[in-house]
């Protein structure tokens, strides 16, 4: 019998954990040092003016290539309340965008991630340390995240939020409302176009659950209820790319004139490309570095382009074959740049020192990792197909990220799987079980760790000693 959550021990209440992360967060981000938007935050800013022409709103005053309209739009209410009318975010404004931050991340760490493990896994309830440590991965790595509005959260909670109705709403309007959801994810961060497929089959699936059987009629209903909720927030997307971008797509356009192969817009063959020379991004807002795009180079990416005799692959059946035809250096590129996604150097996606040291923050992060793998590879496990399809809407997007030019944040996903993993599928029972083991285990368990971190600290410190104007080591 499932225990009702008025009898849960106070700590464990979800309620109770929001106002929690939301107060941390909501102290650290109006004392942070950071008060105005840089590059993509300010553009997302700027874009939710656009709505209002002539004191008139509409949706159809969207015109950006590049990302869809309900990011843009989730902000409005911010410019409707809160602007001055200044083209730069006042101080008003910045309040209002850091407590929205604040919403998020609470939302996120403290509700639905929490609510999504147990209704996937089955479990009733989530002790106060277990929460503890997800809230605080989320705070001591993503927390300056939240001073601007950049679509990576908005975008995961919209997907995570999805997953989670698909679940508590096996109904027609859930399956509505996980349409509307998908839908929303894909016009915040459309690589969540892959997401997508895997939530419709969620849906039926669980649909199926409930009912003990695929083929039947209301099942079909749901397909369409979920099919409605597509259409219900695609429509405006496509009458703005047919009104003011002279494109017949429903989906975000995602190019311009910036990322070009071969003469065309092409932004996924652009990054591609990109990401054969370049490793890792960030970027600079502080004085200790001269420019604000910082490259790590990929020295073997480069080479194996030279070797070839090509500037660029113009086409995708060039890159696949150019891949195809040395599996060991692709294999080795995309390992490199599937750690350096998860290899947090900075809390914030704008540096205001570039040569920062981050050695407890790396410790931190690879501790996570760490437990989480253990987790994986000594822990019961009983995958359901359920399980499979949100493996599959989760990590398809981060497994397209990573032959891109790699940002941490494009592999939030996994990141916070991680975090799940580590602190919510860490098993009760190993707390005894650690007492019970002899001395040769527990050496055996700190030479693993030892060796893990240590192994983690040098692809780290090799990836940093390819700065392109500059070299930054770790250093204790």
């Amino acid at each position: 019998m499932k225990e009702s959550a008025s009898k849960r021990p106070l700590l464990e209440n979800s309620l109770l954990w929001f106002f929690i992360v939301f107060l941390v967060f909501s102290t650290h981000l109006l004392t942070s040092k950071y008060n105005t938007l840089y590059y993509d935050s300010h553009d997302y800013w700027k874009y939710a003016k656009t709505f209002v022409v002539d004191d008139k709103f509409s949706l159809l005053n969207f015109t950006d290539r590049l990302r869809g309209y309900v990011y843009p739009l989730l902000n409005y209410p911010l410019i409707f309340f809160f602007s001055e009318g200044d083209p730069e975010p006042s101080s008003k404004e910045m309040v209002a965008i850091k407590l929205l931050g604040a919403l998020y991340a609470s939302t996120i760490f403290a509700v639905v991630a929490p609510s999504l493990w147990m209704a996937v896994t089955r479990t009733n309830r989530l002790g106060w340390f277990r929460r503890l440590a997800f809230a605080a991965a989320g705070f001591f790595m993503w927390r300056d995240y939240f001073n601007f509005t950049l679509s990576d959260f908005p975008g995961l909670l919209a997907v995570m939020a999805a997953i989670l109705a698909a679940y508590k709403l096996r109904n027609i309007p859930g399956a509505f409302l996980v349409g509307v959801l998908t839908a929303a994810a894909i016009y915040i961060r459309p690589v969540y176009v892959l997401s997508a497929p895997f939530l419709l089959l969620l849906v039926v699936q669980q649909q199926a659950v409930l009912r003990q059987k695929y083929l039947h009629a209301r099942n079909y209903l749901a397909l369409a209820a979920f099919a409605g909720g597509l259409v219900l927030v695609g429509l405006p997307q496509y009458l703005i790319n047919k009104t003011n971008l002279g494109s017949n797509s429903v989906l975000v356009l995602a190019d311009n004139e910036y990322y070009l192969v071969a003469g065309k817009p092409n932004l996924y063959l652009w990054q591609l490309n990109s990401g054969l020379k370049v490793q890792r991004y960030e970027t600079n807002i502080g004085g200790d570095y001269p420019n604000a795009q910082v490259f790590f180079n990929d020295l073997a990416g480069q080479t194996m382009l030279n070797n070839e005799g090509v500037a660029e692959l113009t086409s995708y059946a060039d890159y696949f074959l150019f891949m195809l035809k040395r599996p060991v250096d692709a294999i080795a590129l995309y390992g490199r740049h599937l750690f350096n996604g998860l290899d947090i150097l900075y809390t914030t996606p704008y540096l205001a020192h570039v040569h920062a040291k981050a050695l407890w923050l790396s410790f931190l992060n690879y501790t996570y990792f760490f437990s989480a793998l253990l987790v994986l590879i000594f822990a019961k496990k009983n995958l359901r197909i359920d399980h499979w399809l949100i493996l599959a809407a989760l990590l398809l997007p981060c497994a397209a990220c990573v032959p891109m030019v790699v940002e941490c944040r494009f592999f939030l996903p996994l990141h916070l799987l991680l975090y799940a993993v580590a602190c919510f599928g860490w098993p009760s029972h190993w707390q005894g079980q650690f007492k019970q083991l002899t001395r040769l285990q527990l050496t055996r368990l700190a030479t693993s760790y030892a060796f893990f971190l240590l192994i983690c600290f040098m692809l780290s410190s090799s990836t940093q000693a390819t700065l392109q104007m500059a070299t930054k080591i770790i250093q204790p």
